[in-house]
């Protein structure tokens, strides 16, 4: 990647502030990672450079790369990858619901509800 690493301007509030994601699997444990790599969208907040299209690699080979890394990955970071996912999702959704209208304990009922079930 080209250039520093873009964070969000001062301020501004994404609803992702707090959330706890479960540990690193140990393989990544020393893995540095920015403090909101998990915030959805927040590249949309920060404006990015235009980068001329290389065509080194087609969409079609980077997608079949990345689905051949994923068979590979074991099952500490499946797993890591899973619980993260449903940790953000349910964040998601309580932020969707309060923006239209709804309480966020009516959304983190619902979220409880959802992870009980499974």
């Amino acid at each position: 990647r080209d250039g520093p690493v873009r964070s969000l301007p001062p301020g501004v509030e994404t609803g992702y502030e707090g959330l706890e994601l479960p540990c690193l699997p140990p393989r990544f444990r020393d893995l540095t990672l920015p403090h909101d790599w998990y915030v959805p969208g927040k590249r949309k907040l920060v404006k990015r450079n235009h980068r001329k299209v290389h065509g080194v690699i087609s969409f079609k080979k980077m997608a079949q790369d990345i689905a051949d890394a994923w068979r590979a990955v074991d099952d500490v970071t499946i797993d890591f990858c899973t619980r993260a996912a449903g940790i953000i999702a349910d964040r998601y959704r309580t932020i969707k619901r309060v923006r239209d209208g709804g309480s966020p304990e009516a959304a983190a009922s619902a979220a409880w509800r959802r992870r009980s079930e499974t």
